[in-house]
């Protein structure tokens, strides 16, 4: 019998701890310093040997889907066509600032280097990732890592966050465009303020983790979507803490000492609890919209 290889991988989400934008580039793009940090909330994505390339995803099943823009641009690389069949069933929220398309993307890249034996490094993979999206080449290694410029060059962060995690994901997305239209000056005038937030982290106290926190692309954001800001101040009201936005939005998260219960209801698309320490979801709620 020939047995066609079928291998499952998981595409995680992130959150950004911290999100500093320096100015305004020649390209249009924006300088940024940011600290991504990976959670346990995945898509998944199948991949199959096949000698024709097809790809499914019920919820995004265009040719500008990332994952297709990803493989033209490997098979561009290679100089050849790299025939699959390729599923992609989303859970991680979309137009929420959790990066998953760009992780799925990230992922295609992955599985079709292994599928097709390419033995092309992760520093390869991740340069490739880098011309899909600003924070693609992230999820190559994913776990913690440092990012600056677009987002695409990467330091690791040798830091794990040892604390429970709410993630609420209101009704409504956030398009990352309109979000960086709305940014105006001042920017960031100190470079480096990832800095004080990664020793925080490394301390691991989370009142000072919380005090270095802070997302650039807050009022940018709120500017864009004004419902955020109830939403935000709501969450931060229930739970006694401050809630931060993850990326461009319109997902925010709140960091907290311990787990807190599942509540009855919840207005918006997603809510969970994950626990960091341990890299898992203790409960979430989520109503398909």
């Amino acid at each position: 019998h020939d047995y066609l290889m079928l291998k499952i991988y998981h595409p995680p989400a992130k959150i950004n701890l911290g999100l500093w934008i320096l100015g305004r580039r020649k390209d249009g793009y924006h300088e940024l310093e940011t600290i991504f940090h990976e959670i346990p909330l995945y898509d998944e994505l199948i991949i199959e040997e096949s000698s024709t390339s097809d790809f499914y995803c019920q919820d995004f099943p265009s040719d500008d889907n990332l994952c297709v823009v990803a493989w033209r641009a490997l098979e561009a690389k290679v100089g050849r066509p790299l025939p699959a069949k390729i599923t992609l069933n989303k859970k991680i929220p979309s137009c929420a600032g959790l990066g998953g398309a760009s992780s799925d993307a990230s992922y295609t890249l992955i599985a079709l280097n292994e599928l097709h034996h390419l033995q092309l490094s992760d520093e390869d993979l991740e340069c490739l990732a880098g011309s899909i999206g600003s924070d693609t080449a992230f999820f190559v290694k994913g776990g913690c890592q440092i990012g600056r410029g677009r987002g695409e060059i990467l330091e690791e962060c040798d830091i794990s966050l040892q604390c429970s995690l709410l993630l609420a994901v209101p009704s409504f997305g956030c398009s990352t465009s309109s979000v960086f239209s709305c940014v105006s000056g001042p920017f960031s005038s100190k470079k480096d303020q990832y800095k004080c937030l990664k020793h925080a982290l490394q301390t691991g106290k989370l009142s000072e983790v919380t005090c270095c926190m802070y997302n650039d692309l807050t009022l940018p954001a709120q500017k864009s979507a004004p419902r955020l800001i109830d939403f935000m101040t709501a969450l931060s009201q229930q739970y006694q803490c401050p809630s931060f936005l993850s990326g461009s939005g319109s997902s925010c998260f709140i960091l907290m000492d311990k787990p807190v219960q599942r509540p009855p209801h919840f207005n918006g698309r997603y809510l969970a609890l994950f626990d960091m320490s341990q890299n898992k979801c203790l409960w979430e709620l989520s109503h398909e919209t």
